[in-house]
């Protein structure tokens, strides 16, 4: 197999990534990178055919392919140094590429170095039909950029001028200048941006305007803004209207607004709102941060919110203690009120206790009131009833109308009076009325009279009498049978001529 031949026709194409600045500081580092450049070579293929890739060369001398066939329609392939072309502001590579088989447009490919990727093709129009293109690049007028210069009246800067940087142009066209002083802007309007005193302060703007920085602060104006004393405190604005920064906290006019004393408390003001650095924690575990007041003499005094509302969580402490207030007296007025009403209620409760009394011994005074006459038309009668030191009489009637038909009335009345409970009252009367219908086959009563029970009785006491005769003659008859049987059986042995002389002894003749 034959190798590959690779072959370099064209030297290194630089861009500005491959500036790299040189740092006057240790540890500095540029960001810029510090690849070498790009190159384009050449492959010829095994099938004889020949592909342009495109290549990154490291600071090391590695080379690595970014890009492959860089020209995947051309048939010749081919590169010079005047094919391409680089935009030094937008940081691309045009690369123009080979002519194509038959076809006369001409193209542009263009790559883009921060994305290490093509964009595409761009038709290159109005060339005449045998035109060939080579790239020169646009020059760069580098004294509109940044420009070294001095203020002399030789010909040249001798080594006593006055020198300086001047950039964007000459004259009204110049935008920045630097020189020993420090910035200024340029053109004909030019004023002070950073200057360097005599006095070794740094001057930040035209006078009248300016900022000064100086050995011990920063002034404005020619006013003391920022300044650091002599004894390490930091002051913000002139003495008599200064807030001082000490190494204890924040003073304002030689006032303590903000410091940490030695036992680490922080105070806020002269007579002092104190909180802890740290939390604490209580018996119960829980951790708290603890806020108090102390006078000039470290007298705890008692914290007032002067004028505005105090909020937990966005509630209105204020609000809360008003709610309450009302609330308490609400609830007073609502616990009398109670009071009296527990009172009425115990009264009306035992005294609904008695009148459930009285009503139970009322029903039990009409219970014993006769509900049918089944002996006479007309049956009367007196009950009586008691309950839980109540007492009831009652009187009541029932008719018998018909055999199927009986009616009933009645009252009872409670000794003690009624019993009011509140909304109502219990009376100590009651009455009744019913009737009794009865329906289908009508039986005589198995209830009997005295006159009958007794008539009943004596009949009983006779017939027992009579069954007790029966029982003697009973057995009289049964012992007369027995001798017959055995009169009986001693004929039947005479008869036989089977009688022997004991049978005879044995059975008295009668």
């Amino acid at each position: 197999m034959r190798r590959p031949l690779k072959k370099i026709f064209t030297s290194l194409f630089s861009s500005t990534l491959l500036i790299t600045p040189l740092s006057s500081l240790a540890g500095e580092v540029s960001t810029a990178t510090s690849d070498l450049g790009y190159f384009v070579s050449s492959e010829l293929l095994n099938n004889g055919n020949k592909q342009v890739h495109l290549y990154k060369l490291k600071s090391d001398g590695e080379a690595s392919i970014i890009i492959s066939n860089i020209f995947p329609d051309s048939v010749e392939n081919s590169f010079s140094a005047t094919d391409y072309t680089v935009n030094q502001q937008t940081g691309k590579i045009y690369f123009l590429e080979p002519p194509r088989n038959g076809i006369e447009q001409r193209r542009i490919r263009v790559f883009d170095m921060e994305t290490n990727a093509f964009e595409g093709f761009t038709n290159i129009t109005n060339l005449p039909g045998s035109g060939s293109p080579m790239f020169i690049d646009i020059p760069v007028k580098m004294e509109n950029l940044a420009d070294k210069k001095c203020n002399t009246t030789s010909a040249s800067c001798g080594a006593t001028d006055t020198k300086f940087i001047s950039l964007g142009g000459s004259g009204t066209e110049e935008l920045i200048r630097i020189d020993d002083d420090g910035i200024s802007t340029g053109g004909t309007n030019s004023s002070t941006l950073v200057k360097n005193n005599s006095d070794g302060s740094v001057q930040i703007g035209a006078d009248g305007n300016d900022v000064d920085v100086v050995a011990d602060g920063l002034n404005i104006n020619g006013e003391a803004i920022f300044t650091k004393n002599s004894d390490g405190s930091i002051q913000i604005g002139a003495d008599g209207n200064d807030i001082d920064i000490t190494s204890q906290g924040l003073s304002i006019d030689g006032n303590p607004m903000i410091t940490k004393q030695a036992d680490g408390n922080i105070h806020i003001g002269k007579n002092s709102l104190i909180t802890p650095e740290d939390h604490s924690t209580l018996s119960d575990g829980r951790k708290v941060h603890h806020l108090w007041a102390e006078d000039d003499n470290n007298t705890k005094i008692p914290l007032n919110i002067y004028g505005s509302d105090l909020l937990i969580n966005g509630t209105s402490v204020q609000g809360q203690i008003d709610d309450n207030a009302s609330n308490i007296s609400t609830n007073t007025s609502n616990i009398s009120t109670n009071s009296s009403n527990i009172k009425t209620n115990s009264s009306n409760i035992k005294n609904l206790g008695e009148g459930v009394a009285g009503s139970t011994a009322l029903t039990a005074a009409l219970s014993a009131l006769p509900q049918t006459s089944k002996e006479s038309k007309l049956s009367c009668g007196v009950g009586t009833g008691a309950y839980s030191s109540r007492y009831a009489l009652g009187f009541g009637c029932a008719s018998k109308v018909s055999e199927r038909v009986d009616i009933n009335a009645g009252g009872s009345y409670v000794f003690g009076g009624s019993k009011s409970y509140g909304a109502d009252s219990l009376g100590n009367r009651v009455i009744k009325a019913g009737f009794v219908f009865k329906l289908g086959e009508l039986n005589k009563p198995v209830e009997i009279s005295m006159k009958d029970k007794q008539k009943l009785t004596n009949e009983i006491t006779d017939l027992k009498s009579e069954n007790k005769n029966l029982n003697k003659k009973i057995t009289k008859f049964e012992n007369e049978k027995f001798e017959l049987l055995a009169r009986l059986e001693r004929l039947e042995k005479i008869a036989l001529g089977d009688l022997k002389s004991k049978d005879l002894v044995v059975y008295k003749l009668q």
